[in-house]
């Protein structure tokens, strides 16, 4: 059916003349009518521009189409001939000629090009796939079409791309994909994926397909995997640190994808290289994602299991109420002391899968529910090689050039192309993704500053640092950080300013920003950051021009800082100026087309996440999306410098001796700091214990934490406990 459209386009792009003479019309005055129509899906313009002229006479009168694409010229002066233009935004421009008076003209506009999407990226939850992509650039796009081919593991296709949005075929006003996001939660337990994108023009024309994502996401699947770590001869390996004057090499454990992952049901079991790492002393922190978490860990000398003799590693999640997990990326970062050695050596660092001991790694999605399906991915320990973790300019040192280079980046300047240590040295929060969130990590390890979220801290304080402590209070309170633009009416010749807001966002530490705009009707001038933003931050933007006439303009403004607005209500985040060289007076013609944003703790709030940013036209209505706490400054403070030193002997999160049932986390209800601790003491941690075995208001999840705690403790005496 939609060659039959195609073919429609191309016989009427020329414009097919249907004469049709009115009985009488010539004895009457003179006219020419007709109707013009989108070539793609048959239905009437409105508000085409058409003119009609003689061979050597000026123009003699324009009008416009109305509702239905039709339009009439009477009064002619003479039977014709005559020339005929059409012209539309977003449709090629027509001319017809010799037309004669009494003509019922038929016309059908082409659209214009569309821009094809870029590549998307998809991860894979235990129920659905998470895809995203990058805004098109085109200022009146009507949305996206998703497409998915199933594959083979390698990517080698085994069928056709299937439409996932709307009809199954393409069709005229179908139901498009207004955002960039989309979730597909009618994968197959373990059939493999690839993802693509196509864009829908304002005039439907759509776009080819977009490069498929890479690599195949396994469906309902989850994949844990300890990272290959390098520590450097030459230079200080990013997060490395000392602890009692010991150094301290950072070992994380990620996750592809932790959507539809809940935190009271976790279970990490490792083992790591007894060769060249020392049990002791040995630290457990937490990340962006699972920042707030109650949790408990040991590392115990010897007790592997798989590889013999090495050291066991054992984390386990105790929060005593269901709590989702967002984003992608670490989860948790251990730290040990590496042993000195004369040669460069690697050891393994092993994730236990428990369908064969039956001692593993294990993840419910709540604690109701049977195990989620995962994939365990091991990594290496080596003590020399490797790209240097954070050196993402590659000349040897770690700075805040490296930070302004992945900004650049994403604002796509030429001046800052991929390298050889792509990825392995710019993605410091191991997410697969180059973003603000690992320049803005990369900023607070310059800055000495934590890369680990603070414990011991009220969950509204936490809140207004860490956008995974925010989700929580956001999901109660049923509300998003919102942005928006402020747009003036603009004059031609005159420039005015765009000021982009956002309400409900105190976490925000850096963020990505497009929009697209009329180049036709105005130029981009300026940006600049506002008033929320530090003058120090690390920031890029650009711009491009495209389109068949020129008449498409996009910008992208990237700014990442090492710590948090903490603005509870609307905070102003950058001035867009343009300059009006067409049209009349009228709001500047710009649109927000994406927004991307990060805590300091490199995690990004999307999809499902609580804390995903909406767009909107408008602000919204004064005090929504406002955020309770502390007063501003009192969190940084605490999180600078307990989360650096701390835990450094086997001791984790909070020290929850409580035995009333309140949230360990520091959730709780009240608002008061269960760790009555001096907040100036913040080199200090505890270990973690749950006062309460009441956790989850029923015997079924009970047992699943009870057990998930005693796994992790079934070796107390290798745990040395520090109090306040």
């Amino acid at each position: 059916m939609w060659g039959v459209v195609m073919f429609a386009a191309m016989v009427f792009a020329g414009g097919l003349l249907v004469a049709s003479d009115f009985a009488g019309a010539q004895e009457e005055a003179f006219q020419v009518s007709g109707r013009v129509t989108n070539s793609f899906c048959d239905y009437g313009i409105e508000g085409v521009e058409v003119e009609i002229a003689t061979y050597v006479e000026k123009s003699i009168a324009v009008t416009t189409t109305n509702e239905n694409g039709e339009f009439i010229f009477e009064g002619l002066p003479h039977d014709g001939p005559y020339e005929v233009g059409f012209m539309a935004r977003s449709y090629r421009t027509q001319e017809l000629f010799d037309v004669m008076a009494g003509d019922v003209l038929e016309v059908a506009l082409v659209p214009r090009g569309v821009t094809t999407p870029g590549k998307p990226n998809a991860i894979s939850s235990p129920k659905s796939v998470y895809i995203d992509w990058p805004a098109n650039p085109e200022f009146n796009l009507k949305g996206y079409n998703v497409y998915r081919t199933l594959v083979t593991e390698n990517g080698e296709p085994l069928g056709e791309p299937e439409k996932l949005n709307g009809a199954p075929v393409l069709e005229c006003d179908d139901e498009l994909v207004e955002g960039v996001e989309y979730i597909d939660s009618t994968v197959q337990k373990g059939s493999y994926y690839i993802y693509q994108i196509q864009a829908i023009s304002g005039a439907d024309r759509p776009s080819e397909l977009s490069e498929a994502s890479d690599p195949p996401v396994k469906g309902q699947w989850l994949t844990i995997f300890f990272p290959d770590v390098y520590k450097q001869e030459d230079g200080l390996y990013l997060w490395e640190r000392e602890d009692d004057g010991l150094p301290m090499v950072r070992i994380p454990v990620a996750s592809r994808c932790a959507y539809d992952v809940d935190a009271t049901g976790m279970m990490i079991v490792g083992e790591v290289t007894a060769d060249l790492l020392n049990a002791e002393p040995f630290e457990v922190s937490l990340t962006g994602i699972t920042a707030g978490m109650a949790y408990s860990a040991n590392v115990i000398y010897g007790a592997a299991e798989q590889n013999i003799g090495d050291h066991q590693v054992r984390i386990a999640s105790a929060d005593s109420e269901e709590r989702p997990l967002y984003g992608s990326g670490e989860l948790f970062n251990i730290y040990l002391n590496p042993k000195v050695v004369l040669e460069e050596e690697c050891g393994p660092l092993h994730l236990v899968d428990n369908d064969i001991t039956g001692d593993g790694v294990t993840v419910y999605n709540d604690p109701w529910e049977g195990e989620i399906e995962i994939e365990l991915e091991d990594g290496v320990y080596c003590t020399a090689g490797g790209c240097l973790h954070g050196d993402v300019n590659v000349d040897g040192r770690i700075d805040v050039n490296d930070a302004q280079y992945i900004v650049d980046f994403k604002a796509k300047q030429e001046w800052a192309p991929i390298n050889e240590c792509y990825m392995e040295a710019w993605d410091i929060n191991l997410d697969g993704r180059i973003t603000p969130q690992d320049a803005t990590l990369i900023l607070r390890f310059v800055e000495g500053l934590p890369i680990n979220p603070p414990t011991g801290v009220k969950s509204a304080d936490l809140a207004l640092v860490s956008f995974a402590a925010a989700a929580a209070a956001a999901e109660k309170a049923d509300t998003q950080p919102t942005v928006w633009a402020e747009k003036p009416v603009v004059a031609i010749g005159d420039t005015k300013d765009v000021t982009v807001y956002i309400t409900g966002a105190a976490p925000l530490a850096g963020f990505t920003l497009t929009a697209a705009y009329a180049a036709d009707e105005v130029e981009f001038v300026a940006v600049a950051l506002g008033s929320a933003i530090p003058v120090d931050a690390v920031f890029s933007h650009s711009y491009e021009i495209s389109g068949e006439q020129d008449e498409y303009g996009s910008l992208v403004v990237v700014v990442s800082d090492s710590n948090a607005t903490m603005a509870k209500s609307d905070a102003e985040l950058v001035t867009l100026s343009f300059k009006r060289n067409a049209g009349a007076a009228a709001v500047v013609p710009v649109l927000l087309t994406s927004f991307d944003m990060n805590d300091s703790y490199g995690h990004a709030p999307r999809q499902t996440d609580p804390m995903a940013p909406v767009i909107k036209d408008t602000a919204p209505p004064p005090g929504e999306g406002e955020e309770e706490g502390e007063d501003e400054g009192e969190v940084e403070g605490e999180g600078e410098g307990e989360d650096e030193e701390g835990e450094g002997e086997g001791e984790n999160g909070d020290d929850s001796d409580d035995d009333d049932g309140d949230d360990d986390d520091g959730d709780d209800d009240d608002g008061d700091d269960d760790d009555s601790g001096d907040e100036e003491e913040t080199k200090k941690r505890r270990v973690l214990f749950c006062g309460s075995t009441d956790t989850s208001g029923g015997f079924g999840g009970d047992l699943i934490l009870l057990g998930l705690l005693l796994s992790a403790f079934a070796t107390a005496p290798y745990l040395r406990k520090r109090q306040n």
